[in-house]
């Protein structure tokens, strides 16, 4: 079982569409849901066309780290769980970019998250050092609203005011 450590930044979404460079990328497509079980996270995905499920610790915990494992599984199987056991789900597209020297995935949302965009790295520990990319704007590790989780059953877009 790994450990997921991870630091979450708003985007902004003027500089983020205004590089010229970033419509070259192909995102992933991304669809996935949960369901939870006490302190377990079961969250189904499908990433274009790969299935996976994965289970993670809740976050109540710690907000930087917690356990994770991911187990891939058919698209069929995912589409069926998706479908069948997650009430709510997320749509994104992910691009995952180079930037100040560590991978970054940023995550645009759509559908009922359309207009939020959110970075995010993972780190090898929950004090190692690293430079914030040009297109953040704040930090929002620990703020429970913009996981995914969250998102599913309060989306974006029925938020009433935005910080």
């Amino acid at each position: 079982m790994g450990l997921e450590i991870e630091r979450k930044f708003l985007v902004d979404s003027i500089k983020w569409w205004n590089e010229d460079w970033i419509h070259k990328f192909h995102p992933q497509v991304i669809k996935q849901g949960y369901v939870t079980l006490g302190e377990i996270l079961i969250r189904f995905r499908t990433v274009d066309n790969k299935g996976v499920v994965g289970y993670k610790q809740t976050r109540e915990d710690n907000l930087l780290s917690r356990k994770e494992f991911e187990q891939e599984i058919s698209n069929k199987d995912a589409e069926h769980c998706l479908e069948n056991f997650c009430h709510s789900k997320i749509e994104k597209r992910r691009y995952r970019i180079f930037q100040c020297e560590k991978w970054w995935e940023v995550d645009v949302f759509d559908g009922e998250n359309s207009g939020l965009i959110i970075a995010e790295i993972e780190l090898e520990s929950e004090d190692e050092k690293f430079e914030i990319p040009w297109f953040a704007k704040k930090e929002v590790t620990g703020d429970k609203r913009y996981y995914n989780e969250y998102l599913v059953i309060n989306p974006f877009k029925k938020w009433k005011v935005v910080t």
